[in-house]
């Protein structure tokens, strides 16, 4: 087993664990011979950022960045780098992180962009530009009503700049 497979049971296996549990098993998975020291950074701040500790979270994702990660670590860690600035009382600063991403990559991540931008630009009291942003998001996965969906959506963003 590699240790992207141990971090996988890991990760998999968090819902039963403590917290002290959780992190003391990532840190010892990542503190093993091999493993990326940007890797280890992304995956201890996720650790803390799961178990309530996003202040420690954040300089772990900026350094974890800072590092170097491949682009799909990358893009996970800037979302939740997002997440947890939002969380403590900077969602402008969230917000300016996730609009550097492609939020249309088609990667599976596209749809936590969308989720974490509209918590940001919720708790920026643009509930409106949030709700236009998720009827967006959602409108390619519809079968029917595409149209009309983004048609609402822009009518949505025109209202809130009046």
């Amino acid at each position: 087993m590699t240790f992207e497979d141990d971090l996988a049971a890991a990760w998999r296996s968090a819902p039963e664990l403590s917290d002290s549990d959780l992190r003391a098993r990532i840190d010892r998975i990542v503190s093993a011979p091999g493993v990326p020291s940007s890797i280890a950074a992304f995956e201890r701040a996720g650790a803390d950022d799961s178990t309530g500790r996003p202040d420690l979270a954040v300089s772990g994702y900026r350094r974890a960045l800072e590092l170097g990660l491949d682009d799909d670590r990358a893009r996970q860690a800037t979302i939740q780098l997002a997440s947890s600035l939002r969380n403590l009382g900077d969602p402008a600063g969230g917000l300016t992180l996730l609009g550097e991403l492609d939020a249309a990559r088609g990667d599976g991540l596209d749809p936590a962009i969308a989720i974490f931008r509209a918590l940001c630009l919720t708790d920026l009291d643009r509930s409106t530009d949030a709700v236009a942003l998720l009827i967006d998001a959602l409108a390619d996965s519809l079968s029917r009503y595409q149209r009309s969906s983004r048609g609402y959506a822009a009518e949505l963003r025109s209202r809130a700049r009046h």
